[in-house]
């Protein structure tokens, strides 16, 4: 994500205008994709963290039979996207 930041800012930057007239375009740009990340990041932890026997064997085939699949899944899409 730090290096997308500072791809993003460097182009705002380049293209000039005021301090905060590139801090709200940052944050336009950058905000929804953040969010994204981070609300991802928080849900494979609290799947990492699952300790019921019954629901770790859930995850577990779940996520074999994601791997399996050869098509991206959508958050993988989703990070493919042009930033």
């Amino acid at each position: 994500m730090a290096i997308e930041d500072a791809v993003v800012l460097a182009e705002l930057v380049a293209g000039g205008g005021t301090v905060e007239a590139v801090c709200n375009s940052f944050m336009k740009r950058r905000y929804d994709r953040c969010k994204f990340v981070q609300d991802e990041s928080r849900q494979i932890g609290e799947e990492g963290n699952i300790e019921d026997p019954a629901l770790c064997r859930k995850r577990n085939e779940r996520l074999r039979v994601a791997f399996q699949n050869p098509q991206p899944r959508p958050h993988e899409r989703r990070l493919a996207e042009q930033i």
